[in-house]
């Protein structure tokens, strides 16, 4: 029973590391199209 919860608690805490990364790429991606923009205007 301990193992389960072991591993449960590592997948959400991957699924979570997942997002963020996720969620940074998205960030970074918006960055640099809006700078792309606004260097072109």
């Amino acid at each position: 029973m301990n193992n389960t919860k072991i591993v449960i608690q590592d997948s959400i805490n991957l699924l979570l590391a997942e997002k963020r990364t996720s969620l940074d790429v998205l960030r970074t991606a918006i960055a640099i199209f809006t700078l792309s923009l606004s260097v072109q205007f």
